[in-house]
């Protein structure tokens, strides 16, 4: 299809904000840039320059073709991949096993197994890197947000008259961030009509133009620059799979909104915009949501609708072989309304691969920035950060652990408790011994208890006693087991936390303390019941 391709620069915070039941004094912007924010930026820069008093022709019939016809549609702005291509919604159909990030499964085309938990991607763009359907690979990516807190305290002169302040909280795309835009042109275009609105695209959208986009332009959100203006003839959203089988796998790469055709309310299915073709899904993996808007010439919101969320996918079974050739029509026309803006996008076939290789994006990393070392204050400040930042990364990795290994717990809780009294001592005096000496001297009872009870860590089982004297003797074990490298560590500077001996005992002392903790509530639990 023909379309003029772009990147979209964010130079400030951009709030395009979505409907939401939380704090009204909250907002928080899409993953996305929707396209009826590009189409209002282009119809706002029209206007401005077309007409002195700055309003609406409504006879211009360049203006109704370009903006109103559905001949030409704004495709929402999707984040760019590593190679500066278009992402696009991540499929509701792939899962991937808990607690893992791969491989990931596509339902649409197997069926899970049922001795598994799953989960859906949680990441919301994926760019797929091959379309073989033996070895499909995709990377995922999540877009980076900024949380800026605002105060309205109303009449300035008055700062300290009661109940006139409000807090606001915005949570919107982060400056930096690079997005890739597309409009694209339906094929029944004539070609005068094209060249007329190929020139009038290429005055308002080139290389280095500013625009302002979404909400509180007055706050600092919203200033975005326009870069890699292309035109290009043969443009595609997505490259479709070959596919001999009667399946045929439909995928939103937008929201869309359908109505049925005979109430006229919304639905949540596509079955009513394909229904001419006599289709029904056999399974669908979908969700829906409210989507609303906002008409600056009418100074008005505009009417909140359900639409089926973008990722949504239906699988339907056709027997007739032309069938598909038909449901190919709509890639470019799209399905149901405000196809102007973007909603309605359709994917066929995009995905038919059981399993989806994940593959992770080599991200560029900025040059080290090194401190100069007879600046002690400012080193002293990056080692106090960098500590602080590995501790919260070590206690993320602790509590992934402790909750993941498997102690067959034996003790009363009378040994529990005397083991974490001691446990807590040691912590406190940075000194290991007392808990050798009290495993060498346990009495028959307590190590018998401690004889019978069991810690399996991943693979390996190993019996309670034994694998608390390997801990105490070697503390620095624990970064095994936390699965901690000095190439990870945070760097601020060039400057490194230490994995000091003292910090080893200090987590080796925590890890068993935690699996403590745990065998004394199931003890607890058992006793009361």
């Amino acid at each position: 299809m023909r379309a003029l391709t772009f990147s979209i620069k964010l130079l400030e915070p951009l709030l395009a904000t979505q409907m939401s039941a939380g704090d009204p004094n909250s907002a928080r912007s899409f993953d996305f840039i929707p396209g009826s924010a590009l189409r209002g930026a282009l119809i706002g820069r029209y206007v401005k320059e077309r007409t002195p008093d700055g309003r609406v022709n409504a006879s211009d019939i360049l203006f109704h073709r370009l903006f109103f016809s559905e001949a030409v549609c704004f495709l929402n702005a999707y984040p760019q991949s590593r190679d500066g291509s278009r992402t696009l919604p991540t499929p509701l159909s792939w899962y991937v096993e808990k607690d893992t990030n791969e491989p990931v499964l596509d339902f649409a085309v197997v069926e899970p197994g049922p001795d598994k938990i799953w989960k859906s991607v949680s990441l919301p763009f994926c760019h797929t890197l091959s379309s073989s359907g033996s070895d499909f690979c995709a990377t995922f990516h999540q877009p980076h947000k900024q949380l800026n807190i605002h105060i309205d305290r109303g009449d300035r002169k008055c700062l300290n008259r009661p109940k006139e302040s409000n807090v606001f909280r915005y949570q919107a795309l982060a400056p930096g961030e690079k997005y890739a835009c597309s409009v694209v042109f339906n094929d029944d275009l004539t070609s005068n009509d094209f060249n007329e609105i190929k020139k009038e695209l290429g005055r308002l959208v080139f290389d280095g133009i500013c625009f302002n986009l979404g909400g509180s332009h007055q706050a600092g959100y919203g200033r975005v620059e326009f870069s890699d203006v292309q035109w290009s003839n043969d443009w595609s959203e997505y490259k479709s799979l070959e596919d001999d089988t009667d399946l045929v796998v439909v995928t939103l790469l937008s929201d869309a909104i359908i109505r049925d055709n005979e109430t006229g309310n919304w639905v949540a299915d596509l079955d009513q915009a394909l229904g001419f073709y006599g289709l029904k899904n056999l399974r669908a993996y979908k969700r829906t949501r409210i989507i609303g808007g906002f008409n600056r010439t009418w100074n008005l919101p505009l009417t909140q609708t359900m639409a089926i969320q973008a990722g949504s996918v239906f699988v339907y079974k056709c027997k007739n072989a032309v069938l598909p050739e038909k449901l190919f029509e709509l890639i470019n026309k799209g399905v149901g309304e405000r196809r102007s803006e973007g909603f309605g996008r359709l994917a066929i076939n995009w995905h038919r691969a059981k399993v989806i290789k994940v593959k992770k994006e080599n991200k560029q990393k900025p040059l080290p920035y090194l401190l100069d070392k007879n600046d002690k204050d400012a080193c002293s400040l990056a080692a106090r950060m960098v500590d602080r930042m590995l501790r919260v990364d070590l206690d993320e990795h602790l509590i992934h652990l402790i909750n993941h290994i498997r102690f067959t717990s034996n003790l009363s809780r009378s040994q529990i408790g005397r083991l974490r009294s001691l446990l807590r001592q040691v912590m406190k005096d940075k000194n290991i011994k007392p808990l050798c000496d009290h495993l060498d001297h346990l009495k028959t009872a307590a190590r018998d208890q401690f004889d019978s009870s069991k810690v399996r860590v991943s693979i390996m089982e190993q019996l309670l006693t034994t694998w608390l004297k390997n801990l105490a003797e070697n503390p620095k074990e624990v970064w095994d087991l936390l699965k901690i490298e000095s190439s990870d560590l945070p760097s601020i500077g060039g400057v490194k936390p230490d994995l000091s001996a003292e910090l080893a005992l200090e987590y080796a002392a925590r890890l068993i303390d935690g699996i403590l903790a745990i065998a004394a509530k199931e003890e607890k639990q058992r006793a009361e019941s």
